[in-house]
């Protein structure tokens, strides 16, 4: 018996790094996409470009480390916002979408993923900076409410405040204005623990709320994985959340947070690096 359980786990290794090292070719379509990532025996899909290789190699590790067999697939150019943007319809997600070529259209067999089950990580140097505000309304138009990054959330605007967040939501229909900023002053978060994650969430449910959760985890947050539990398991939120490189400190790495959590959530959970794309 257990030489046959130690068969199927160096099988399942082997069956892993050739998926891998397949999806790390510029196949515009991969028909293993199609199932949607809502059906409970699906596995988790991690979707990104050629860029996205270092990180999806250090996902697939934790993945596999903790039993889990994701699903890769890797377009032959960059995921930029637009090409993001381009992939939400009618306030849904289309994994197949996900993995093909930005501009590409999708095809008939794509199946929809529920968007409030959804988590969305991007990698280091992220489009998402770069947005202009019509693009970011439309984004949360199309996904409805989104946790982001405050790191991510720039804008072209460095000192962006509260009051500035408030009337860009007020002056845009079916955008809420209760809206909380994490200024960009270097070791300051507004996200220090998970119970502050869940008033924050208690209070600004439905709405668009904006934690700096990547200063945190930067800064050795020992809070940081709590905090993304705390955050994913609200039913309702459609989630942005930036994964940047680096250790958080003498705790478990983001990469193993997160891993845990999509395997654990593995009917639920897309990881989509973004790619980068210049302002």
């Amino acid at each position: 018996m257990s030489l046959m359980l130690g068969r199927d786990a160096v099988l399942r290794l082997l069956v892993g790094s050739l998926l891998f090292a397949s999806g790390c070719r510029s196949d515009p379509v991969v028909p293993a996409l199609a199932p949607s990532v809502a059906d409970p025996s699906a596995s988790p899909l991690i979707a990104g470009d050629a860029t996205s290789r270092p990180l999806l190699g250090q996902l697939s590790r934790h993945f596999w480390a903790r039993g889990g067999m994701p699903r890769f697939t890797v377009a032959d150019q960059p995921l930029s916002v637009s090409g993001a943007l381009a992939a939400i319809q009618d306030g849904v997600l289309t994994a197949t979408l996900l993995a093909l070529p930005v501009g590409a259209e999708a095809p008939p067999a794509a199946r929809p993923i529920a968007r409030s089950r959804v988590l969305l990580a991007a990698g280091p140097g992220t489009a998402i900076r770069h947005l202009e505000v019509d693009t970011l309304i439309r984004l949360i138009r199309a996904t409805g409410p989104v946790i982001v990054d405050g790191e991510a959330l720039q804008i072209r605007v460095p000192e962006t405040t509260d009051a500035a967040w408030e009337a860009l939501a007020a002056s845009h229909d079916g955008v809420s204005a209760a809206l909380t900023f994490a200024r960009q002053r270097p070791g300051a978060t507004s996200v220090s623990d998970a119970e502050t994650a869940r008033d924050l969430l208690r209070r600004t449910a439905g709405s668009l709320t904006v934690l700096d959760l990547g200063t945190a985890q930067l800064h050795g947050s020992p809070y940081w994985p709590v905090t993304i539990e705390g955050l994913t398991r609200q039913p309702y939120l459609t989630i942005y959340l930036l994964l940047a490189g680096g250790q958080a400190g003498a705790g478990p790495s983001p990469l193993d947070a997160f891993a845990a959590f999509a395997v654990s959530e593995s009917a639920s959970v897309v990881a989509l690096d973004l790619g980068y794309e210049a302002p």
